[in-house]
């Protein structure tokens, strides 16, 4: 839709450049129903038309047009028709002036004369037919060094870039751990967990349970103390290094929980504590499928506000063990993606 008229002045100066002829009538069947006071008339507009395609006019095919003015609120409203064979295109121009809604409408037909021959040309043009049996050219296997002419560059094979694509799966992971520290000699357990992946990045929830360990008072003493240990919370990944094997770096906030039961002492008593633990390391994993996976880890295990571990007996309240800070964790284990 045409709504400036400057546009259509400017679109006119760039058909001024074209020689005119003034004895070459334009190739347009025009239906002018425009009146009012300095409107301008059908013989008018034509002739502007004529100035428009100038020594093209000769060359060109008849098209039919029709305008068609009407009044509303913001002024004076044109619609143009044209159609050129099986071509049909309706453009639109609104001014207050009537003689700039006729100059829009004679750059409106001269446009679509030029646009009629333009595609006439191009049905038009001669296919390149060779006389006499063709001789295919002689074929060159080696790859020319030479650089393209100027003006000419050489199409190069590209592939097709692809997209990427955040990589999200959820999956389930079951492991072997080992302590060193935590309790009063080293320890095993197993660890499960459900991970959250996204590309690189992993977060879990991991619970543990560990193997059961007993500590006597004293190395001869068959009185003593049996230690059992759950862990749960929450650890995340980042492994930017390596696409099939990699490498990167795990942090973890789990709650740890430790029951002590006495055994071979008089009216054995049993205690518990709760305490939060920080653990940090490294992590290195290598894919087996692009569903499954395999990995180690291990960390440092910083416990924060222990509890003293103590153990009532007849006498007296006897302190058992004192977690260790840092403690060391090493995880192996597998993992797998559901979906």
């Amino acid at each position: 839709m045409l709504r400036a008229v400057a546009c259509c002045v400017g679109l006119a100066w760039a058909f001024r450049s074209r020689a005119v002829r003034a004895d070459a009538p334009p190739p347009v069947d025009l239906e002018w129903q425009v009146e009012g006071v300095g409107c301008p008339t059908r013989d008018a507009v034509l002739g502007r038309v004529r100035q428009l395609v100038g020594s093209d006019a000769a060359s060109s095919p008849r098209i039919h047009g029709s305008a068609v003015m009407t009044r509303n609120e913001r002024g004076l409203s044109l619609v143009v028709r044209v159609r050129s064979g099986d071509v049909e295109d309706t453009r639109t121009a609104e001014s207050r002036s009537c003689a700039a809604l006729g100059e829009a409408a004679a750059i409106i037909l001269a446009t679509a004369i030029d646009a009629a021959r333009e595609r006439q040309e191009a049905h038009d043009s001669p296919s390149i037919v060779a006389d006499g049996p063709a001789t295919p050219p002689a074929r060159d296997d080696s790859r020319s060094t030479k650089p393209p002419p100027p003006g000419r560059s050489r199409r190069e094979h590209r592939p097709p870039t692809q997209k990427t694509t955040t990589k999200i799966a959820v999956g389930v992971g079951a492991s072997a751990l080992f302590d060193f520290g935590t309790l009063p000699r080293p320890t095993a357990g197993i660890e499960l967990a459900v991970h959250l992946g996204v590309d690189r990045w992993r977060v879990a929830i991991a619970g543990s349970l560990w193997q059961p360990r007993e500590q006597t008072f004293t190395e001869r003493s068959p009185r003593g103390a049996r230690f059992e240990v759950l862990t749960l919370g929450g650890l995340g990944c980042w492994t930017p290094l390596g696409d099939r094997f990699r490498v990167g770096a795990c942090a973890e906030l789990d709650i740890t929980r430790l029951q002590i039961s006495g055994f071979g002492i008089r009216r054995p008593s049993s205690t518990r504590g709760i305490w939060p633990t920080v653990r940090a390391g490294l992590i290195a994993e290598a894919r087996l499928h692009r569903a499954a996976s395999v990995f180690i880890r291990t960390d440092a295990a910083f416990a924060l506000a222990v509890p003293r571990i103590v153990l009532s007996t007849v006498g007296d309240a006897v302190s058992l063990h004192e977690v260790g800070s840092p403690a060391f964790h090493l995880t192996i284990g597998g993992r797998a993606d559901v979906f």
